[in-house]
């Protein structure tokens, strides 16, 4: 599958909507099955985080979900979910198996060849996996953008989710904030109402015009909307007005403050989707109950993982670093992906001044921002103390052993040093 890039490219939306017609019927199923079942959510953050808390809800509320999302941390099989329950092994090499003869006799069909692309297959493989399995609900994470994903080919979704929006992959979605905007827009259909972010005005402006021009019903979520927000160690709370339940008080079983952001776009879409059917105190413990790797979770007492790798997901970072009552030293583990915007990434750290030690290292993965660059970053940027490490793994467990029982640790600036860290933990505790 990762050898699948170097001999096909991105298939046009037309015929990517033809072939998923054609595997579901040729699956015995019928595309009217999926109809009015799935929840579409794109963004630049928040995108993962929204999607696992809306899982977790329905599932609260007694309903079968299937949830598809990505990167994976470890295993490809953490993209696909049953009611919480990643996919096995077999399913999986069933599955791929499947879509790719399907595949062949589309082609054979067509008169051309086609061969899906690496996200395109996955995709495939989600939806006639949510339909073996008869969810009730798919839940669908964009993989890149939104107007020319491969998960936009679904004709009817039940509800449209735009989360933040910033700055990414602009060597794909566009320059500005507006052209990305639009990209993610793309996504809006016909009479599907969508939940956005309101952070920005001038993202919000361009959400709108593709809402009224679709006859979408928009509903959006501002900063202001979340009130009386309390950080605690290891959760935080807030107070949000609902259009069913009055003024209640989510607690997130996280210490993130962006994670209220999230909690409240998946509130207003849970709105739309359930029209009050779902109880509040199935709302309040699916709230709750929700974990999302990666995302500020804490692996080891005082260690925490975040996949901050963007302008904002830093910002993001260190707004809840700044509230955590750290009463030793803060030290960052970091690596990055030299096609981020990383020098704007470690100008934010380092005029921070909210870490007394910094652990540089390599990320496995050959878009990793190499050694000389990736120091000479930080060492012009602070006077705080610096090392590095060629790996992930040395640099994980030096850091580890010189923690002091006061002491706080985040490791990010990518997803794929954080899967890498997990992949650590998991040997390191089958050993």
């Amino acid at each position: 599958m990762y050898d699948i890039p170097r001999f096909t490219k991105k298939n046009h939306m037309n015929d990517t909507k033809t072939f998923l017609q054609f595997l579901v019927e040729r699956s015995d199923y019928a595309l009217e099955q999926i109809n009015g079942k799935v929840i579409h959510v794109a963004g630049t953050n928040g995108k993962g985080s929204v999607c696992a808390y809306i899982d977790s809800v329905l599932r609260k509320a007694g309903y079968k979900t299937g949830l598809f999302t990505s990167p994976h941390l470890i295993t490809m099989q953490e993209r696909f979910k049953i009611s919480g329950e990643m996919m096995t092994e077999d399913d999986f090499v069933r599955l791929f198996h499947h879509v790719m003869e399907k595949a062949e006799a589309f082609g054979k069909e067509m008169g051309k060849q086609f061969h899906p692309t690496f996200f395109e297959l996955l995709f495939f493989m989600a939806v006639v996996f949510f339909l073996e399995k008869q969810t009730d609900y798919m839940i669908m994470e964009t993989g890149l953008g939104g107007r020319l994903d491969t998960t936009n080919c679904i004709p009817h979704p039940i509800v449209s989710i735009i989360t933040e929006v910033g700055l990414d992959h602009t060597e794909y979605l566009g320059d500005t904030i507006e052209e990305i905007a639009a990209e993610k827009a793309g996504i809006i259909k016909t009479g599907t109402p969508v939940v956005y972010w309101g952070g920005r005005k001038e993202v919000a402006a361009v959400i709108e015009r593709r809402a009224k021009e679709a006859d979408a019903l928009s509903v959006v979520v501002k900063p202001e909307d979340i009130c009386d927000l309390k950080f605690h160690k290891k959760y935080i709370d807030f107070s949000i007005e609902s259009s069913y339940y009055n003024n209640i008080r989510v607690t997130l079983s996280n210490s993130a403050i962006y994670q209220a952001d999230n909690a409240a776009l998946a509130l207003r879409a849970l709105e739309l989707i359930g029209k009050g059917t779902i109880t509040e105190e199935q709302l309040l413990k699916g709230f709750q109950c929700a974990r999302w790797e990666g995302r500020m979770e804490e692996i080891l007492p005082d260690v925490f993982l975040d996949g901050a790798h963007n302008i904002d997901g830093i910002q993001a970072l260190l707004t809840t670093v700044r509230e955590d009552g750290c009463q030793g030293k803060r030290v960052l583990m970091f690596g990055v992906m030299k096609d981020k915007f990383y020098h704007r990434m470690i100008k934010l750290l380092t005029e921070s001044r909210l870490f007394d030690k910094v652990v540089l290292t390599q990320v496995d993965n050959g878009r990793t921002l190499e050694e000389a660059q990736l120091k000479s970053e930080f060492l012009e940027n602070t006077d705080r103390e610096i090392v590095y490490f060629a790996n992930a793994e040395d640099a994980f467990f030096d850091t580890i052993e010189n923690k002091e029982t006061e002491d706080r640790i985040y490791i990010s600036g990518s997803l794929y040093l954080v899967g890498e860290v997990k992949a650590l933990l998991r040997r390191n505790l089958n050993d």
